[in-house]
């Protein structure tokens, strides 16, 4: 399942340069893995990021912790940024700029 937060700016939360963050309003997208497993996961990623535009945010969540390391191997691959991981014991939450 895919979510947009629209014109939210994501700047405000995974920006430390103050000087943009009420000029560039950031799209932010949710890609929910919850219930796949690999490739799927790592699958999905790719085809969101290739949708993004350059300096947006892609947030994955899901429930299958291997696949942690291959959406991070895709994200590498692509020219995308790992910005921050949060690890649960059932979940992950992935913040991914597009470089």
């Amino acid at each position: 399942m895919i979510s947009s937060a629209g014109w939210q700016s994501a700047t405000n939360r995974y920006s430390s340069n103050t000087c943009f963050q009420s000029v560039i309003p950031m799209v932010e997208r949710v890609l929910d893995t919850s219930g796949t497993v690999c490739p799927m996961p790592a699958f999905n990623t790719r085809k969101q990021l290739k949708l993004l535009r350059s300096d947006e945010i892609l947030v994955v969540k899901g429930d299958f912790l291997p696949a942690i390391e291959n959406i991070e191997r895709v994200v590498a691959q692509d020219g995308g940024k790992v910005l921050s991981r949060t690890l649960s014991s059932d979940h992950f939450e992935l913040v991914i700029k597009k470089s």
